[in-house]
């Protein structure tokens, strides 16, 4: 049963279908001699001079050349529309020039005439669909001033206008569009907007007042013009009106739904802009009262409660209240962690540190914060795990700035393999495409470890294997910064790497120089 239901829709629409197009055919669809059609086709095509099947039908029936004689001929007699009809044939044969002076005189013969108003548009409709407009442009320029009332002249020369930047231009020609279409809202509501671009903001104002006025039964449009007009009545600092406007606009949406929330932003941001915390506060108030899990309100209310110091545990809660609802909003989350630290509350702040490294593991920092509250905690052998991950993780990422960091976090801890390890893990990263400034980094930290032997055994792989002048220029530098030749245990090998630098660059007096230092040792 629904089977045959279903088709017999289909054959219902089918039959709908082609009976429309039947219908939008049918006045073209014309018997007899060729010469007899196409008058009559001409006749009817005059009542309708803009119908593309229509024109079709004449030059199928008779030839362009002949349509167009047949054309001119009644033309001459007076007809506008005939004079018109010559425009689109000499327009479809590219005759511009041809083109343009049968639309002027379809112009001067329509005046008073019915449908003569609408001449101008048609025209310049037909130029731009030719791709001819500058000739569209001229036409309009001269025409408009003696045609006001043609609204699709105007609806072009408007999208022209914004074409060519033109905004004031646009703005004007929009104006007198909207005294012709009163009615119509979103000629008001373009009309509004351009005045705004124009910085006619009051006037813009009044636009989209008029637009309210004429909008009832869309809701959508309406919305969107009371959202529109509270911003602007922003830029113009008249915030109770703009915030009225928006409340307005909140009662036509989707409670929870994306404009209402975008909404919402706007009345609250409205009064943070001009510093009415206590509106702030009673507006995020009141829409925490309608919806307690309302995600905005509950973060408005705690980042105005933690500027008080004697509120921070208030601050907290709501904190709490809106991590529930936004579990990865980092920033609030790092401020929640800091104030359960300020109120010595660190085993709670260490939950939100472990969170914050789960969101951001790519950020060396959130794991050191989380090692570092665990081991405030004296929870040491967590701490130890938690980094040791690390270094697997940063090692993967290729991250020796982190594994740095890491090494001397659990060094610190007095985890000296795992240091090592992070250490390690760090220098295979090393290699010509950053000079081995990890090297160099492990070389320091050995040397303030009093390692001395393999904190120069470090540097000298810092060279590289076919060292630069410039490198031996910031060896020499950390050489003398430590005065590595005060060491007994280090004199042999800082010989032996003096001898190879001299080796190869025998004339560098920095070289040269720190033999002669080494030489009085």
């Amino acid at each position: 049963m629904i089977a045959v239901v279903r088709s017999r829709v289909v054959i219902g629409v089918s039959l709908l279908a082609s009976l429309s197009s039947s219908a939008e055919a049918a006045p073209w669809r014309v018997r007899g001699d060729s010469l007899d059609r196409a008058a009559l086709l001409l006749s009817r095509l005059e009542g309708r001079p803009r119908a593309a099947g229509g024109l079709r039908a004449l030059v199928a029936a008779i030839g362009r050349g002949r349509a167009l004689a047949l054309a001119q001929r009644s033309a001459r007699k007076g007809s506008w529309a005939a004079s018109f009809i010559v425009g689109r044939l000499e327009l479809s044969a590219r005759r511009r020039k041809r083109a343009l002076k049968a639309f002027r005189r379809a112009l001067k013969g329509s005046k008073g005439k019915a449908n003569g108003s609408e001449v101008l548009g048609w025209a310049a409709s037909e130029l731009v669909a030719a791709g001819h407009i500058p000739e569209a442009k001229k036409l309009l320029q001269a025409w408009i001033p003696k045609r006001p009332g043609d609204v699709g002249a105007l609806r072009i020369a408007v999208r022209m206008a914004l074409s060519a930047r033109d905004q004031k231009r646009a703005c004007e020609l929009q104006g007198k569009l909207a005294k012709l279409l009163p009615s119509d809202a979103r000629v008001w509501l373009v009309h509004a907007r351009l005045l705004e671009r124009t910085g006619q903001l009051s006037r813009a104002a009044r636009a989209f007042e008029s637009a309210l006025k004429v909008v009832q039964k869309d809701p959508a449009l309406r919305c969107q013009l009371l959202r529109e007009l509270g911003q602007l009545l922003e830029t113009l600092e008249r915030y109770d009106a703009a915030v009225r406007r928006y409340k307005q606009a909140l009662k036509l949406t989707k409670k929870g739904g994306y404009t209402h929330r975008k909404l919402q932003a706007a009345i609250l941001a409205s009064y943070r802009r001009r510093g009415a915390h206590r509106g702030l506060l009673a507006e995020a108030r009141a829409m925490l009262k309608q919806n307690p899990q309302n995600r905005l309100a509950l973060i408005t209310l705690a980042r105005q409660t933690v500027k008080d110091p004697r509120r921070m545990r208030e601050a907290v809660k709501l904190y709490e209240r809106y991590l529930a609802q936004a579990n990865n909003d980092v920033k609030a989350r790092v401020t929640v962690m800091f104030l359960l630290l300020r109120l010595g509350r660190a085993a709670d702040a260490v939950k939100h540190a472990a969170k914050l490294h789960e969101l951001q593991p790519e950020r060396p920092r959130r794991l050191l914060e989380y090692a570092g509250l665990l081991s405030q905690l004296s929870r040491k052998k967590e701490a130890i795990a938690a980094l040791r991950h690390g270094i697997a993780l940063y090692r993967k990422r290729k991250n020796g700035d982190a594994l740095h960091l890491l090494a001397l976090a659990l060094d610190r801890l007095k985890a000296k393999k795992d240091a090592l390890a992070a250490f390690q893990a760090m220098l295979t990263l090393d290699g010509e495409g950053n000079g081995y400034r990890y090297h160099r980094i492990y070389g320091t930290y050995l040397w303030r470890r009093a390692e001395r032997v393999k904190a120069l055994t470090a540097w000298g792989v810092a060279l590289g294997p076919k060292a630069k002048r410039l490198a031996y220029a910031s060896w020499i530098e950390t050489i003398e910064t430590v005065q590595a030749w005060r060491y007994a245990e280090a004199l042999p090998l800082l010989r032996k790497q003096l001898a190879r630098g001299l080796k190869r660059f025998p004339k560098s007096a920095q070289l040269r120089a720190l033999r002669a230092r080494l030489g009085r040792r």
